[in-house]
């Protein structure tokens, strides 16, 4: 089953990242790239074409053992092995340089120094976790899930078609990079009461004991905190709803274009009706709402932000 990534994105106008230099450029005498251009006069805009779209998925193949210790406790041990794929495309090309002249400046006049790039990278890795879980039932009423997933430790390089990796070392091809999956701590409870079923879940993650190359000095831990309940209002139909609070634990300065991460909180809802005794249609929605977040880099300020909006559909089957 897919356990992290950031799905996929498309950006038709690029990111920010693509745009740091030319933008610096805005007020800078175009004499400043030769002397012979200096009736060209100072520089006051630009213009380009770009576009980049993004995905990224980790696997994971996972598996264990549980045992019964007695009615209250039993306990299970198992691994995840991880498969982790990013992708990376995208270009910027027919770059122009406007001046307070009226003239524009390009890759004719300037060579090199409006040379067009593209990227087209893949970013692929693996590592595995073992898995904690104890099991507590003080009642038929009340579960208790403890479950303890130590660090993964993931390594990831680069796969970057021969010419194509921006002029940038983040896709330079065969460059490695640490990207590790925390270790987490997640405790559930659940409780029943007749038609109704109350849950509450809570999730620790350890950034700061990962190696990201540098990049976790940027975080802190961070935590997940949810509520659920679930009611029957016939025999054959059951609705629920849900709410989860999300910190990622990242520093401003620790954000970027191709990764950054947002405290959210989510709300879901969903309903099982049971169209025989062992067959079930499962229907259910969610949507996200993020905070957003700024970094500033001397003169320029980047804001992020994104939405999330979520709908499965099951058909649940027991023999």
């Amino acid at each position: 089953m897919p356990i992290g990534g950031g799905g996929s994105a498309e950006y038709e106008d690029g990111l920010p990242l693509f745009e740091y230099t030319l933008a610096s450029l805005v007020g800078v005498p175009a004499a400043y790239f030769n002397s012979a251009l200096s009736p060209y006069g100072t520089i006051n805009g630009y213009d380009l074409d770009v576009h980049f779209s993004g995905s990224s998925v980790y696997y994971g193949f996972q598996g264990g053992v549980s045992y019964k210790i007695n009615d209250l406790v039993s306990m299970s041990l198992g691994g995840r092995y991880v498969i982790a794929k990013n992708s990376y495309e995208g270009y910027m090309e027919n770059i122009k340089l406007h001046t307070s002249s009226g003239g524009d400046l390009t890759s004719a006049i300037l060579g090199s120094a409006l040379a067009d790039v593209e990227v087209d990278a893949e970013r692929s890795g693996s590592g595995m976790c073992g898995i904690l879980g104890v099991n507590l039932s003080p009642n038929d009423n009340l579960n208790i899930g403890i479950r303890y997933e130590t660090i993964t430790k993931l390594e990831m390089e680069n796969e970057t078609a021969t010419g194509k990796d921006g002029g940038s070392e983040e896709f330079t091809d065969g460059a490695k990079f640490n990207a590790d999956i925390p270790s987490q701590l997640a405790v559930g409870l659940s409780y029943k009461m007749s038609k109704l079923k109350l849950m509450s879940d809570f999730n620790y993650f350890g950034n700061t004991g990962v190696d990201w190359d540098g990049d976790e000095a940027n975080f802190d831990n961070s935590l997940e905190f949810g509520l659920g309940a679930e009611y029957k209002l016939t025999e054959k139909l059951l609705v629920s709803a849900g709410y989860l609070k999300s910190t990622s634990g990242a520093k401003s300065v620790g954000q970027s274009d191709l990764d950054f991460n947002l405290d959210s909180w989510t709300v879901g809802a969903g309903l099982r009706y049971s169209l025989t005794p062992s067959i079930a249609i499962n229907i259910g929605a969610l949507n996200t709402f993020y905070t957003e977040a700024k970094k500033t880099t001397g003169t320029i300020t980047e804001k992020y932000n994104q939405t999330t909006f979520g709908f499965a559909f099951g058909l649940q089957a027991s023999l």
